[in-house]
């Protein structure tokens, strides 16, 4: 399947960031406590397939990314504990632990896909981020079932701050079925995007 526009400006934004940021040290596997270069915020997802499910959502592939980018990388989420965490690996990780992980079903049909939220795990809010990691030079928001608030990244005045719409941009019926919704109502505006150099 081919990459969305969307997805390789985020991409090539994400490049930018990272060659503009990085320097060289190595990765520190611990409890949420180290310094970091890059933040990302959201629900690993639980991605059913044919024959059980693989780990998803914007949090995961971000995070691996930029880790073999060379950055320190942290990620805030939510889901149960029994989640495997092996890909992840060298990736600070605080887990608002939850009765549930966030899971998808999407069932292609001949007219598209249907996509299904089966269970979502809790919100995800400031309490959540350490002192340290407020230092991070990249911010990354990425929900994917609307866990995240878009006001959350005026708290990160010195970060290079993405955000990725597409958890704002989905709503769910009683059934769990997925449909586009409007982009939230923001009461506090979102800061203007730093400039990165070239």
């Amino acid at each position: 399947m081919g990459k969305s526009p969307c997805q390789y400006f985020f991409l090539k934004f994400l490049l930018h960031l990272v060659f503009a940021f990085r320097y060289n040290s190595a990765m520190v596997p611990g409890k949420g406590k180290q310094e970091i270069d890059y933040l990302i915020i959201g629900h690993i997802t639980r991605d059913i397939i044919k024959n059980g499910f693989h780990l998803g959502g914007t949090a995961v592939y971000s995070s691996i990314l930029a880790q073999r980018m060379g950055l320190r990388v942290g990620l805030i989420t939510s889901c149960e504990v029994n989640v495997p965490f092996e890909p992840l690996d060298g990736i600070q990780i605080i887990n608002h632990q939850s009765k549930r992980t966030t899971t998808f079903n999407n069932i292609y049909t001949p007219s598209g896909r249907d996509q299904f939220l089966l269970e979502k795990a809790k919100l995800l809010g400031r309490n959540l981020i350490p002192e340290e990691w407020y230092s991070a030079k990249i911010v990354h928001l990425g929900p994917v079932a609307q866990e995240v608030s878009p006001e959350l990244g005026q708290f990160f005045p010195e970060s290079a701050v993405c955000y990725s719409l597409q958890g704002w941009l989905r709503k769910w019926d009683r059934e769990g079925l997925v449909t586009p919704s409007e982009f939230p109502r923001i009461e506090i505006p979102i800061k203007e995007p730093r400039r990165v150099p070239q």
